[in-house]
C-alpha cells in the first residue's frame, strides 16, 4: 500500500488537506518516476519490441491521466484494503 495514501485514509484527510498532502509527498515521487521514464528513452539500447520499452511508452502517453490524482482529491490512486 502506498504510504501517502494510507496516511490520507488514517487521518481522514479530505479536499484541500488531501491535495496538500499529495503535493508534498506524492508529487515528488511522481516527478522522479517520470524523470526516470524520460531518462530511459534518452539512453541508448532500448529495443522497440522490449516489454519495458512498450511499458514506458504506455506510461509516457498517459502521464496526464496518471497524474490526475494530484489535482483532484476525489480520485484515488489505489484501492483501499
Amino acid at each position: 500500500m502506498w504510504l501517502s495514501e494510507a496516511h490520507i485514509r488514517e487521518h481522514k484527510l479530505k479536499g484541500q488537506k488531501k491535495l496538500e498532502h499529495r503535493q508534498e509527498y506524492s508529487r515528488p515521487v511522481v516527478t522522479e518516476f517520470f524523470s526516470w521514464v524520460e531518462h530511459q528513452f534518452e539512453r541508448q539500447g532500448l529495443l522497440p519490441s522490449s516489454p519495458l520499452t512498450k511499458a514506458l511508452h504506455y506510461v509516457r502517453e498517459r502521464r496526464v491521466r496518471l497524474e490526475v490524482f494530484l489535482l483532484d482529491p476525489e480520485v484515488q490512486i489505489d484501492t483501499p484494503s
